[in-house]
């Protein structure tokens, strides 16, 4: 019998292979939480990933964020809606960084099926 979840943890092993910057590794899932957010048109501000719980403590995600920056894979914009306030928001190398990391997973997807 095949599991899903155990076919989508290999997968993720696969594109783990193929990962050129194992240091970013641990920051890829803050740039595709805040790569999803902004396509549906929400802001994402540092305080809101540390409010989530999810990506670490607050000193942790301001590493990951500052790692991203560092990188070039991040930025910050001034809010619509109150100047005082940072959004994060990928940049074009923040995209590209995504579409390479997609392909990998695709390919990852086909040499495990």
């Amino acid at each position: 019998m095949r599991y899903p979840f155990a076919r989508f943890q290999n997968i993720l092993l696969a594109a783990r292979k193929e990962n050129p910057d194992p240091e970013l590794e641990t920051c890829e899932e803050v740039l595709s939480y805040i790569a999803e957010k902004s396509v549906s048109g929400h802001e994402v501000r540092i305080t809101d990933l540390i409010m989530l719980q999810v990506f670490g403590t607050g000193p942790t995600v301001h590493r990951k964020c500052n790692l991203l920056t560092e990188r070039g894979y991040l930025g910050f914009e001034i809010s619509k809606t109150d100047k005082r306030v940072k959004i994060l928001a990928l940049t074009k190398n923040g995209h590209k960084h995504l579409a390479n990391r997609s392909k990998d997973m695709l390919q990852a997807i086909n040499e495990t099926a």
